[in-house]
């Protein structure tokens, strides 16, 4: 017997903006994905999605091993999460393209994560998509790496061009401006781990500008 804790739909990709939650939402899933990245000393990017589930004991599968009784779940989800005894496994449609594989990957792991797989459908499904686009793409690493455009993040966070827009535009028209970076010791502690990494990425953007 086993228990799905976890779909993604096309819907959800298009579904990463935050605008229908409350700050206890908001700030349950920004949490989450900095405890994350913290528990598994994720220190670069793109981030190790791999790595987290690995040392979560967790197991991952592509659709193609998966057997024909699963049809109908490959048919009509990006991806999903089972838990079965004491084992919990993602699937993920390998046909996608890379990045909407990792946006699907990362969704899964917030369903896990957040434990929210009881709550109303439309509630957990936007907790997992904000969970996705804030592990993939932590916007103070971005803010720290001065990125400029929505392919810049694509481009160093592996994600898709529609999920980066997303990012880059809240970066640039809401936190910039707001100014309050590393109020919570979580998010100070996330910049901590990637120090080496803001610097060499800093560095090579010097170096291309000179060239």
């Amino acid at each position: 017997m086993y228990e799905i804790i976890g779909r993604t739909s096309l819907r959800n990709l298009h579904n990463v903006k935050n605008s229908n939650f409350t700050k206890s939402n908001y700030h349950k899933v920004l949490n989450m994905s900095w405890k994350l990245l913290i528990k598994h000393k994720i220190n670069c990017l793109p981030v190790d999605l791999k790595k987290i589930i690995s040392q979560e004991n967790w197991l991952l599968f592509s659709y193609k091993e998966l057997p024909n009784s699963f049809n109908n779940f490959k048919k009509n989800y990006l991806g999903f999460a089972l838990k079965t005894n004491d084992c919990i496994a993602i699937f993920y449609d390998d046909k996608l393209p890379f990045e909407i594989q990792r946006f699907t990957i990362a969704h899964e792991i917030s369903h896990i994560i957040l434990n929210n797989y009881n709550l109303p459908k439309a509630i957990k499904e936007k907790e997992a998509d904000m969970g996705s686009a804030r592990i993939l793409m932590p916007m103070c690493i971005l803010y720290e790496c001065k990125v400029s455009s929505a392919y810049e993040i694509a481009t160093i966070c592996q994600t898709s061009l529609e999920a980066s827009k997303i990012r880059y535009d809240r970066l640039k028209q809401t936190l910039i401006p707001r100014n309050k970076w590393y109020k919570s010791t979580l998010e100070l502690e996330v910049k901590q781990l990637f120090l080496s990494f803001i610097k060499a990425y800093l560095k090579s953007k010097i170096k291309i500008s000179f060239t």
